[in-house]
């Protein structure tokens, strides 16, 4: 039992001392420190310390923490689904998939890969883009669906459900960590069979080391097709196409405003009313999503 020590912690300037009355052998105690101010962007070096004089092992007397505090965003989370209408369990985990994404429309963006198993190679959403569908079931190394990655961060979630603990908990996770990065999307269609999407990043704080690629993503909301052996009749969010392809393209590290255009011709397949563009950067060093956001606004 220790008694009548003080704790300490210090950060440049900034001291605190408490006293801690008593703790006994296999107890703990918390101790709340006076305020600190952080000043945006300038890292600070944390210390806290004991001061038991008759303590025989001082080697777990202290703690350090380096912080720092930088200037960020509010995210938008991506849910990159795999699927394949032969698939039975792909039929029977979709209705979770749906719901959740509903339920928080305003904040997700989901894109559906289709696949070429189980079952016969005859998906026709996985048949109109073999390469970048399969270049993306490669990038996450899928081996079976349904699959579920969430933000490039959590991978392979299956089943979806209970939807609240499956996807939710990733889901709010991730929705609750600040990004240094904005995206905004806005489609338009020029008169023919052309989809304009203008897209605006705002990197509202240098990005730490890391190969940071924006990938653009044709997506077809829903679609009727009747074929498949699992029952399923309507697909939602089908991956159509990526530009430039799926390497996307470098971005900036650096802080500032920076705008692009993309234009993709519709395919005469794709139903046009239905087509949105999916916009999101992501780490190809750690996988991690760093945000996205889509251009229709209603569900």
């Amino acid at each position: 039992t220790a008694s009548n020590f003080n704790v300490v912690m210090t950060a440049g300037a900034y001291t605190s001392t408490k006293l801690v009355s008593s703790i006994s052998s296999g107890s703990g105690v918390e101790v709340t420190f006076d305020s600190l101010t952080v000043t945006q962007s300038t890292p600070i070096n944390i210390t806290t310390y004991s001061t038991w004089a008759a303590d025989q092992n001082k080697s777990t007397d202290t703690l350090r923490q380096y912080t720092l505090y930088i200037p960020g965003t509010k995210r938008n989370v991506l849910i990159e689904a795999y699927t394949q209408w032969n698939c039975p369990p792909c039929a029977t985990n979709t209705p979770y998939l749906d719901a959740f994404q509903l339920a928080h429309w305003d904040t997700l963006c989901v894109i559906r890969y289709h696949t070429w198993w189980p079952g016969s190679n005859n998906d026709p959403m996985y048949l109109a883009n073999t390469i970048e569908n399969s270049n993306r079931v490669r990038y996450y190394s899928v081996s079976g669906v349904p699959d579920g990655d969430m933000d490039g961060t959590y991978l392979h979630i299956y089943p979806y459900s209970p939807p609240e603990t499956q996807l939710g908990t990733p889901y709010y996770t991730r929705l609750n960590k600040g990004t240094p990065i904005g995206i905004h999307v806005t489609d338009s269609r020029i008169p023919g069979d052309t989809i304009k999407a203008d897209v605006t990043l705002n990197v509202i704080s240098p990005l730490a080391a890391g190969n940071y690629r924006l990938r653009v993503c044709a997506v077809e909301r829903v679609r009727s097709y009747t074929g498949g052996t699992n029952g399923e009749t309507m697909f939602r969010d089908i991956f159509r196409d990526m530009l430039p392809d799926t390497n996307g393209m470098a971005i900036p590290t650096t802080v500032g405003n920076y705008n692009y255009t993309f234009k993709y011709k519709r395919d005469a397949a794709w139903i046009d009313s239905l087509m949105y563009t999916v916009v999101f950067v992501q780490n190809d060093v750690t996988k991690e999503v760093m945000n996205c956001d889509k251009g229709i606004r209603y569900s």
